[in-house]
């Protein structure tokens, strides 16, 4: 059997990666989004099919994809819907890996909703490309159990792993069955995330002390952060904790809700409406983003 050329499109190097050990797939083109980790990682590649792009660049990149000669279509974080009715072949294949569980996690922010919404797995999935979002037939989907010790930089770093191991029995098992699998149909309702800013303000005087250290949790990053107004600050908080000691509750028993009980170098000490909020993690900041 020829070795199948593969057209690999996105964001991420997960396929990439994969795909360069494969001795029967040929790498053919590369269209990665620019200043990206896929971007990076070509840089020094032999690979000289190559369009680097940007979110402006839609029709260009369209144009890249219909006029290139290839059997597979990878998609690894594509910020575009594919027009596929106007730019696939009827002996192409076109496919997505995505990080969720599908049809859990539909979207561009899955990995926050997994952890926003207290799921109990984490995954991913390699699946054929429809004209919905990330609703074709699965060739391949994998899952962990997430434990609550996992953060959102970890998970982040856990669930692009399990993309590549998707990619990797995915391809194969597309080869076993010589590139003519049709995947099983998703199962289970479908969720979609997506990370605005509203998802990421929280209220001392509304929320309980569960939930905003799960909100904090499912935006715990640099890159992200959730944002709250204290006493006329803005603090822009990247991890919290959870206080339950009797004594605390008894000192600062007479402490109005959303009021700072404590400063200190560890932190800042909050009073909830059930209960007590350390921030361990944060910066005042002069605005919501």
């Amino acid at each position: 059997m020829k070795n199948k050329k593969v057209l690999l499109i996105g964001n991420r190097n997960t396929g990439f990666d994969i795909i360069s050990k494969f001795d029967f797939l040929d790498i053919v083109g590369i269209a990665a989004v620019k200043n990206s980790e896929l971007n990076n990682s070509i840089i020094s590649s032999n690979i000289k099919n190559k369009l680097i792009f940007s979110f402006k660049d839609r029709e260009e990149l369209f144009n890249y994809i219909k006029h290139n000669h290839f059997d597979i279509l990878l998609t690894t974080g594509c910020p575009f819907i594919l027009p596929i009715s106007k730019i696939k072949n009827n002996d192409q294949l076109f496919i997505n890996a995505h990080p969720s569980l599908l049809p859990k996690g539909r979207g561009v922010h899955p990995i926050n909703e997994i952890l926003l919404m207290e799921h109990k797995y984490y995954g991913a999935s390699l699946h054929y490309i429809e004209k919905n979002v990330d609703s074709g037939n699965i060739i391949y989907q994998k899952k962990y159990p997430i434990s609550s010790d996992i953060n959102l930089d970890l998970l982040y770093y856990l669930s692009f792993q399990c993309e590549k191991e998707v990619i990797a029995e995915g391809l194969l098992k597309l080869k076993k069955n010589f590139y003519n699998y049709f995947g099983k149909k998703q199962i289970g309702n479908p969720s979609s995330f997506k990370r605005s800013l509203d998802k990421r303000i929280i209220n001392f005087k509304q929320h309980s002390s569960e939930d905003i250290n799960r909100v904090v949790k499912a935006f715990g990053i640099r890159s992200q952060g959730v944002y709250s107004n204290i006493n006329g600050r803005i603090f822009k908080i990247y991890e919290t904790k959870l206080i339950k000691n009797n004594h605390i509750s008894v000192i600062f028993k007479y402490k109005k809700t959303a009021s700072i009980c404590l400063e200190f170098d560890g932190g800042v000490l909050i009073k909830t409406i059930n209960g007590y909020i350390l921030i361990t993690n944060f910066e005042i900041v002069d605005n919501m983003e």
